[in-house]
């Protein structure tokens, strides 16, 4: 059957032993004489459960049936729509967590989108943040890269930026200009984010008011791990086990 791509891990490809030991229940392992780094999935009526040695997650599409979930299961690769039914499921089960990686991408995304500043020069400033370096240490060459980009000299850069972008904000007081836009840039090499809350302040200090939760977490490594379990799991069961090859068949 042709599943739309996946790139299991290498980990995940270990767990090459599938049992059937109840009519709906399965059991995963890396070892067959081992329950470590192992885990069951049972299907109830209108749900998905996996639980053992990678913890537990019920999983609430809108489908019902043995063949129908793990048919969906087979197919939900999206990470976010499998979240979605994993909150049907327990809304409780925590799938995000502070990444101070994603913050630093959110507050060079908004800096760059303020100012107007061409997104060629996003991996320049990428690197300066993941370095450490301040805007001592690159201005320099940014100041060589903007030139360029605005087709000017480096002797008259600021000039030709702010004819070409200055302006006063709709929004709020900030306004737009070279001097505030290397005053920001110094700030977002110089920010470090411990959690949310700091965060969130500097998103204020900086006049931006539209943060949502994305903008500072990630997937937890135990949810797209779990994700990536079922999946294996739900694949395995369709290409191997007749019974569901016949219903998959028949539906088609």
């Amino acid at each position: 059957m042709a599943w739309y791509p996946v790139q299991f891990s290498d980990y995940m490809k270990k767990h090459i032993h599938f049992s059937k030991v109840q009519e709906n229940t399965w059991l995963v392992q890396s070892d067959p004489q081992s329950r470590c780094e192992a885990y069951f999935v049972t299907i109830l009526p209108h749900a998905i459960v996996m639980y053992g040695d990678y913890d537990g997650v019920i999983v609430k599409p809108h489908e019902s049936g043995n063949g129908n979930l793990i048919s969906w299961m087979a197919d939900a690769t999206t990470l976010s729509y499998f979240v979605e039914k994993v909150h049907n499921g327990n809304q409780h089960h925590e799938c995000m967590e502070f990444d101070e990686k994603i913050c630093d991408e959110t507050i060079l995304t908004h800096f760059m989108d303020r100012f107007e500043i061409d997104y060629d020069l996003k991996p320049f400033l990428k690197k300066a943040m993941d370095d450490g370096e301040d805007y001592d240490d690159i201005e320099a060459l940014f100041d060589e890269k903007l030139a360029l980009l605005l087709g000017c000299h480096c002797d008259n850069l600021k000039e030709t930026y702010n004819l070409k972008f200055a302006h006063k904000s709709r929004y709020n007081s900030y306004e737009v200009n070279f001097d505030n836009m290397i005053q920001m840039l110094t700030d977002v090499l110089d920010a470090s984010f411990e959690n949310e809350w700091v965060f969130y302040d500097w998103m204020q200090d900086h006049n931006f008011y539209d943060v949502e939760r994305h903008d500072y977490s990630a997937y937890t490594h135990q949810i797209k791990w779990q994700h990536e379990c079922l999946l294996w799991w739900a694949r395995h069961v369709i290409e191997t086990d007749p019974e569901y090859q016949i219903k998959l068949g028949d539906a088609k």
